[in-house]
């Protein structure tokens, strides 16, 4: 294939083999050069812990580079989802680092955080939990294009950005209203009106256009969610227009949904689909043929995230109402995320259930979605281990067109229901507020970015 001469990708005929070319004047914050070798040893740093780049990887025979700014995949097989795994927009992403630093093992922490993009992280002045300063990479070069969400040229119009921490919503509402902030990333629902009377002033809108996924969450590693009848008992408990009250009861920012890869994603699937209105007769009848005998189920409930803290108690009372015993555990975000990742017993310090959310752009396509990762331990929270979902997902990476993929997309949907892999409880629109008369150019996207936006003077 001829390759362009700048910023280019070009594949094969046989779709075997993609050849890359950076583009000019790519730069490291360090002032280096980005090259071929430092792509591709990001990239095998990237693929050894992300889902969809260990499938990738699965497929890939060699990467090689051609030159300082030219680099080549070539595959065992097609891979149509090649594209779509290194344009990945959320966790994990692959950024692109010095090959030096992309050397650290995937299973450490990375301690040097030099790498390609606009902003560089000012590490000296982090506070964990208090505030992230950020501040414009001198030698990052933009393309030459309009800013497009995440892709685009990316133009920094500041020097200094300082990301706060304020836990308490009312104290954050008050410092934007007075102008000692900027933007309020998450402010609660129930503040939105103080925000919406200053309209002259203040903006309120959602960023992410696209929305996302509230999710249930069980623990299939231990009693009693190990028993499939007793997770399908929970999903029949579910109506979502219950959790949406408590997470998003502004209709605005919050809409019932039974499909898997939401309702306006390109596989929102008709058919079969999770429950949008309980079934409590037939819960009751689930649970009672199953293994259940009375142990406590221990929900995990973030009080510190709006959208998210009152869910568990709605769950609480549904799981009650058919025969379960339930405690509610509350905690902060930091160690919710810490207490999540915690595979043993609840009296080792693990869980039975929880509620989350995820962006659009990790639910809308198939093989994004971690919430359906059957791989047992090696899947995402919960850690399902279902042989039939993991051959479909299989055949979903597998598939040679959109109309394959569409097909093995409704077999998951299907079988995740029918395995009560997990529950879906709605989509939400979470809306973020800023001053008009400081800010301007904030970007609608899948999440928040700081390019393209400008203080007003």
């Amino acid at each position: 294939a001829v390759v362009p001469a700048d910023a280019t990708w070009t594949p094969s005929d046989d779709g075997l083999l993609y050849t890359f070319v950076l583009r000019a004047g790519l730069a490291i914050s360090n002032g280096q050069p980005v090259t071929s070798k430092d792509v591709i040893a990001s990239l095998k740093r990237w693929s050894a812990k992300d889902t969809l780049g260990m499938r990738l990887a699965s497929a890939t025979k060699e990467m090689a580079a051609v030159d300082a700014k030219t680099f080549t995949i070539a595959l065992t097989k097609p891979f149509g989802l090649t594209l779509t795994a290194l344009a990945k927009t959320s966790a994990n992403v692959p950024f692109i680092m010095p090959a030096s630093v992309a050397a650290t093992p995937a299973s450490e922490q990375i301690t040097d955080y030099t790498a390609s993009g606009p902003f560089m992280l000012k590490a000296d002045e982090r506070k964990p939990g208090a505030l992230t300063v950020l501040v414009r990479n001198p030698h990052y070069v933009p393309r030459n294009e309009p800013p497009s969400g995440l892709a685009g040229g990316k133009k920094v119009n500041f020097d200094r950005l300082e990301l706060v921490v304020m836990p308490d919503n009312q104290t954050a509402v008050n410092a934007l209203l007075a102008g000692e902030i900027d933007f309020f990333e998450n402010p609660s629902l129930d503040l939105l009106p103080l925000l919406e009377a200053e309209r002259d002033t203040i903006t309120v809108a959602p960023i992410n256009i696209q929305g996302g996924q509230l999710f249930l969450r069980m623990n299939h590693k231990q009693p009693p969610f190990d028993d499939q009848k007793v997770r399908l008992a929970v999903l029949k408990t579910l109506t979502q227009r219950d959790y949406l009250q408590v997470a998003m009861p502004d209709p605005r920012y919050g809409k019932e949904c039974g499909a898997m890869f939401m309702c306006s994603g390109p596989y929102a699937l008709p058919g079969k689909t999770s429950a949008t209105k309980a079934d409590l007769e037939e819960a009751r009848k689930l649970l009672a043929e199953s293994s259940y005998r009375g142990s406590e189920v221990v929900i995990l409930r973030p009080t510190t995230i709006p959208m998210l803290k009152d869910m568990p108690l709605v769950a609480q009372n549904a799981l009650e109402k058919i025969g379960f015993k339930v405690r509610v555990v509350q905690m902060d975000w930091q160690t919710f995320i810490s207490r999540r990742g915690n595979m043993g017993p609840v009296a080792d310090g693990g869980w039975n259930m929880f509620m989350s959310a995820m962006p659009a752009s990790d639910v809308s396509e198939p093989a994004l979605l971690r919430t359906i990762d059957s791989s047992c331990d090696k899947g995402y929270f919960g850690w399902p281990c279902d042989e039939v979902m993991e051959k479909l997902r299989t055949q979903y990476f597998d598939a040679k067109t959109d109309a394959q993929r569409m097909d093995r997309a409704k077999a998951m949907q299907d079988r995740a229901n029918e395995y009560g892999t997990y529950g879906i409880l709605g989509e939400y629109f979470v809306p973020a507020a800023w001053r008009k008369d400081t800010l301007k150019g904030m970007l609608e996207g899948q999440v928040i970015v700081w390019w393209n936006v400008s203080k007003v003077k």
